[in-house]
């Protein structure tokens, strides 16, 4: 029966993430960056980018906005009648994420280490060790557990990117 009545609404339609913020109604969507690591989505509820979506589960669903984040899509509800928007969404240019090197991952591996979050070895590469110290600390500090250090959990650091 689920399958009918999903068959009977009609095909979502992918639309850019910037897009998908300034439209209430669409959903954004931000992919896994590896293996057993958490995406997120968002339900856009304000044409400027305001967003209803479960955060973890000490904060439950929370009001946020979907400015200064990393989305991969913006997805629009079928026979959901909309008046499409735009928003900048200022997408951080620095998101440190499995692969980078140089100085600001070892800044960000020597903060986890202090905060007890084992990162390996500190040698500037963000391989898995990492990532996972970062998810530790993501879900310690009751943020989304994504891997990838960006605005928010580098501010939860002590750090500048």
């Amino acid at each position: 029966i689920a399958a009918q009545r999903m068959a009977a609404l009609g095909t979502p339609a992918a639309i850019s993430p910037e897009a998908a913020a300034g439209t209430p109604g669409a959903i954004l969507v931000r992919a896994p960056s590896g293996p057993r690591l958490s995406g997120h989505v968002a339900v856009v509820v304000t044409p400027a980018g305001g967003t209803v979506e479960a955060y973890d589960t000490a904060h439950g669903v929370i009001a946020s906005s979907a400015l200064r984040r990393r989305w991969d899509l913006g997805v629009l509800v079928p026979r959901l009648e909309v008046t499409l928007g735009w928003v900048d969404l200022e997408v951080p240019s620095i998101v440190l994420r499995v692969g980078n090197r140089g100085p600001g991952v070892l800044r960000a591996q020597r903060a986890l280490a202090e905060r007890g979050h084992d990162p390996g070895p500190l040698d500037s590469i963000y391989g898995p060790k990492t990532a996972a110290a970062v998810v530790a600390f993501q879900r310690a500090a009751h943020l989304v557990p994504d891997g990838e250090l960006g605005p928010i959990t580098a501010a939860q650091l002590d750090l500048t990117l």
